[in-house]
């Protein structure tokens, strides 16, 4: 009898075992294959800043640049990616308050793409939503070989551990190649508007990644979530929180968004190309 149940015990455990097993090779495969179509829509995007901060009456003023993540939505290369990304104001503002005695004001000098083929494209900022941490940003010309996008346009649900995949890009020193990883759901929050947070497994996940269900269906972008005023607390929970902000909610917002720059911001970019042709003639003429 005891051997019997042992070996029920055995057989049962295997197969879970298996099942598990089975489950996660399924998620792994279409993930692999949606890298293989869809890694592209993927991009690096490089922003500089003029970036002012003030603290009782002290001034500094820098401009940096940084890289981050953003998603190509359509075939016109419109994009989202975090707001934060492109304004590093926004958040801090935001989480602060606007009665904080430390203020950070930051001013997009100019915004590219840097394709999968390390092709750069010149693009702007078109729309900002603080709330979801959203930018939408719009190229100033067409790449070479066209867009490759990843549709947001989806219904799919995610519930509480399901598991889920990201498709992502690895920085400049791993040569800008796609990259994936698999999570689960930890956690939904549904009020007042409805997200998801993630696992730790899924810590490989940049802001800015597109996150997909098992059948390679769009859930929705990582982003930040925060509460206004929340860095003024005492309390020692973070201030922003990581999240999975459903695609219905970054279509509600791409689609508000203007389809060419903003006269002012457009302008100041093309003065700013402008200047560099004239630099480099300058520089072309002087060395003849």
């Amino acid at each position: 009898m005891r051997k019997f149940l042992k070996a029920t015990i055995i057989a049962s455990v295997t197969g879970i075992a298996l099942l598990t097993s089975s489950v996660s090779a399924d998620i792994r495969e279409v993930a692999r294959d949606l890298v293989e179509s869809k890694s592209d829509a993927v991009v690096t995007i490089e922003v500089v800043q003029s970036v002012k901060s003030s603290y009782m009456g002290n001034m500094n003023e820098e401009e940096t640049k940084a890289e981050a993540i953003a998603v190509i939505i359509d075939d016109s290369g419109m994009a989202v990616t975090s707001l934060s990304s492109v304004d590093q104001s926004a958040l801090f503002r935001r989480i602060m308050g606007e009665d904080a005695e430390y203020d950070v004001d930051a001013q997009v000098k100019s915004v590219k793409y840097i394709l999968a083929n390390n092709e750069e494209v010149a693009a702007t900022v078109v729309l900002r939503d603080p709330d979801l941490d959203i930018a939408i940003l719009r190229p100033l010309e067409e790449p070479e070989d066209g867009w490759t996008s990843i549709s947001m346009e989806s219904s799919a649900r995610a519930e509480l551990l399901d598991e889920v995949f990201s498709i992502g890009r690895m920085g400049k020193i791993a040569r800008r190649q796609p990259a994936a990883s698999i999570g689960s759901v930890y956690s939904m929050v549904k009020r007042p508007r409805q997200f998801y947070v993630l696992d730790t497994n899924t810590q490989l996940m940049s802001i800015g990644m597109p996150i997909f269900n098992a059948e390679g269906s769009a859930l929705g972008m990582l982003l930040y979530y925060s509460i206004p005023g929340a860095g003024q607390s005492n309390s020692d929970e973070p201030p922003v929180l990581p999240v999975l902000v459903p695609a219905a909610d970054i279509m509600e917002v791409a689609s508000q968004a203007p389809e060419a720059a903003p006269a002012d911001e457009a302008a100041a970019e093309a003065g700013e190309v402008e200047e560099e042709e004239m630099a480099t003639s300058d520089a072309e003429a002087a060395a003849e």
